[in-house]
């Protein structure tokens, strides 16, 4: 009796094992590999605008997207190799990052941030809300517009679409 309930255990324990290897997952091929910070150049175009009110006793979001339901009034930026940008902003959307300066990341290999530098003395910081692939359509930023004493009062989030 005690060899039959032992070969009956074994074989449990088999046909289990054997059950919880065929349900492994096969390992396919994850694709190529991409160079973190390479996938944002080119030309992008804003695709939604969001501002929040951070001053009021409760934070207030207002999309701000109508604005650029005109495609003459998005703004479109252009993101260089070289470390150069262009902006057209014709539409009514905060002019803080000029028309036309040099770029650069916070650190690399992974950046967070992006800095643009409209003139030789001014820094405009933005964070970064995900990092574009060569392969991604959209990307996005955070702006953070301060007060005198430091305090951010308002934050706009920037999505961009690839043209």
């Amino acid at each position: 009796m005690k060899t039959s309930l032992k070969s009956i255990a074994y074989l449990c324990l088999f046909i289990g094992a054997s059950v919880m290897n065929g349900c492994k997952p096969e390992i396919k091929e994850i694709g190529p590999s991409y160079v973190a910070g390479e996938g944002i150049y080119g030309t992008w175009s804003t695709s939604k605008l969001t501002q929040t009110d951070l001053k009021v006793p409760l934070p207030e979001l207002r999309d701000l997207s109508a604005l650029l339901s005109d495609p003459a009034a998005k703004m479109i930026i252009r993101i260089n190799k070289d470390k150069t940008y262009e902006i057209v902003q014709p539409g009514y959307t905060p002019r803080i990052f000029g028309t036309a300066g040099t770029w650069s990341y916070d650190v690399t290999p992974f950046p967070t941030k992006l800095m643009f530098y409209p003139t030789p003395v001014d820094t405009v910081t933005v964070a970064l809300s995900n990092m574009p692939r060569e392969i991604d359509r959209n990307f996005g930023f955070n702006f953070d517009r301060k007060n005198a004493c430091g305090d951010t009062y308002v934050n706009y989030a920037y999505t961009f679409s690839r043209n």
